[in-house]
Order: C-alpha cells, then sequence, then structure tokens
C-alpha cells in the first residue's frame, strides 16, 4: 500500500466523522480511528481506511466489460455448433477462466459486475480467479481476433454473432 499523506483539512474533516461515529454506533473502535486522525500518526491510516488503495482505470473496467461481453458471443457461438464440431474443434482452449486476484485489477472489476451488479450471471457461480496472470494475455489475443472479425463484418447488426470459422480463428491464436 502506496503512503497515505492527508491535509489538515482532511483529518480534521475525517476525525469529525469518525467521533459522530463512535456516538452513533457505541464503537470505541471509531474513537481509536479518531485519535490515529487527530494526532497525524501516518503509518496507521492504512489501518483506519477500508478502502482499496488504488483507482482501477477506465481502461481496464472497459476491458473488463469487452473481455466479458466477448465470452457471451463465444458462449452463443458455441451454443449454435452441433455436438461433432463441439468434440472435434478443442473449445477446451476457449474456456474462461477468471483473472488473477492477487495482480490483476480485472478481477476486482469482473468480481463487482458479476456479484454485486448481477451482470453476466452466467458467471455468477464461476471461480472468478484464475490463480495466474497468464489469462489475461489469452483474453487481449483473443479480442484482437474478435476485433477484426467484426471490422470484417461492417455490415453486421450491433449485435455480433461469431460462427465455427470465427472460433476456430480465435482457437488458432491463441
Amino acid at each position: 500500500m502506496k503512503l497515505i499523506e492527508l491535509s489538515i483539512i482532511e483529518r480534521q474533516i475525517l476525525y469529525n466523522q469518525f467521533l459522530i461515529l463512535e456516538k452513533i454506533y457505541d464503537d470505541p473502535g471509531y474513537g481509536h480511528n479518531a485519535t490515529i486522525l487527530e494526532k497525524g500518526f501516518t503509518i496507521q491510516y492504512q489501518g483506519i481506511f477500508n478502502v482499496h488503495s488504488n483507482e482501477i482505470p477506465y481502461h481496464i473496467c472497459q476491458e473488463t466489460i469487452d473481455i466479458l461481453e466477448m465470452y457471451r458471443i463465444i458462449d452463443n457461438a458455441i451454443a449454435q455448433l452441433d455436438d461433432s464440431d463441439k468434440e472435434s474443434m478443442g473449445l477446451d482452449k476457449l474456456k474462461f477462466q477468471g483473472f488473477d486476484a492477487n495482480y490483476d485489477d480485472h478481477y476486482l472489476y469482473a468480481e463487482f459486475m458479476i456479484k454485486d451488479q448481477g451482470l453476466w450471471d452466467e458467471y455468477k457461480d464461476f471461480p472468478l480467479n484464475s490463480h495466474g496472470f497468464s489469462s489475461i494475455n489469452k483474453y487481449r489475443t483473443m479480442l484482437e481476433v474478435l476485433k477484426r472479425l467484426k471490422e470484417s463484418h461492417p455490415h453486421a447488426p450491433i449485435s455480433f454473432d461469431l460462427d465455427k470459422k470465427g472460433l476456430e480463428e480465435m482457437i488458432n491464436a491463441i
């Protein structure tokens, strides 16, 4: 966690809020936090803030949405295949593996959208932690293939349908 520095005004505002919370909830922990702020014990600031220390950049959020949308397109395409194609194509290479919870902010955003917002319901019971950072590189390669396929169909409707050939191109790229 990076070092947190607060201005005197920020400390005063937060100090007052912790005192109010202590009175409302009759919880001395809030008073403890108020004292940390009052005295300016910077090394202990990180213990009183229970928010993620870094913001997740817009491009990571957008890329997470793009990846989840891509998988919805892939799942719809796979559902249209006959059983013999499903068995012979090596579709397991396309399987969604989640994101690395330890090193990848995509995980935090995906978890929020799926578990808290109820979006991409098909993954609500899915283990979202891939326990490895290689999945994001695979997804980026797949997104490039999908983008190229979409661009080759400029008159396609807003919702793009992937076909067997497109799935094969994606499998060959990864």
